[in-house]
C-alpha cells in the first residue's frame, strides 16, 4: 500500500509506531497535467474566506474609487463594468491561460467578435483576405461589406474545396481567414 499521498512529517508517523510512508514524487509546476490544471490553474485565493475556487460573481457594475476622475474607462484590467470586463471573464482568462500554458488569453462574446478582434489587431488598409465562401452570415457581412467600405480590405471569397479556387487569389499581402459553417452538404 503506497501513502505516498499523505504528507506528513517522519517524525509524526514515527512517534504513532506506523511505517513512514514514501515521500511523494514531486514535479515542477511547469510538468502538471491537464487534469490537475484544469482544476488549480488560475485559482487564487480569496482574501476574505481563503477558499481556493473562484466564486460566481453576479455583479455588472464595481465600486468605484471616491475621485473616479483618474479613471481609464476603456481598461480592461480594472472592474468598472462588464462592458469592459468583468470577474467571471478575468478567472476564465486566467484559467484558460494556465490551461494552455500562456501568459494571458482573451475570451469574448461570440465568434463574430473574436473575429473583429482578430481583424481589427492585425489587419490594415490594403490587407487581402481570403476566406471560404461558405461561412456565418455575421462573418460574411464583415468580410463584404464593413471591412472592404470602411476599411479598405479587400477579400476573396473561395470554394475551399476546390485547390485551383483556393491557390487563384494568393498575393502577397493575402492573409487566410477560416470560418466553421453551419452543417452544409458541402465540404471544404
Amino acid at each position: 500500500m503506497s501513502y505516498g499521498w499523505i504528507r506528513r512529517p517522519r517524525v509524526l508517523w514515527q512517534s504513532v509506531g506506523m511505517p513512514c510512508p514514501p515521500a511523494a514524487p514531486s514535479s515542477p509546476p511547469f510538468e502538471t497535467s491537464f487534469a490537475t490544471k484544469a482544476v488549480h490553474g488560475g485559482n487564487g485565493v480569496d482574501a476574505e474566506t481563503g477558499a481556493i475556487r473562484r466564486p460566481i460573481v453576479m455583479a455588472n457594475s464595481y465600486a468605484l474609487p471616491d475621485d473616479p476622475s483618474a479613471i481609464n474607462w476603456s481598461s480592461t484590467d480594472t472592474l468598472l463594468h462588464t462592458r469592459n470586463s468583468g470577474a467571471n471573464q478575468m478567472y476564465l482568462q486566467e484559467k484558460l491561460a494556465a490551461l494552455e500554458g500562456g501568459e494571458q488569453a482573451v475570451v469574448l462574446a461570440s465568434g463574430v467578435a473574436a473575429l473583429h478582434a482578430v481583424f481589427f489587431t492585425f489587419l490594415r488598409t490594403g490587407a487581402h483576405i481570403a476566406c471560404s465562401d461558405v461561412t456565418y452570415l455575421a462573418v460574411y457581412r464583415l468580410l463584404t461589406q464593413y471591412l472592404p467600405e470602411k476599411f479598405g480590405v479587400e477579400v476573396s471569397l473561395v470554394d475551399t474545396s476546390d485547390l485551383d479556387a483556393v491557390r487563384a487569389p494568393v498575393r502577397p499581402n493575402t492573409d487566410w481567414c477560416t470560418s466553421r459553417p453551419r452543417p452544409t452538404r458541402r465540404y471544404g
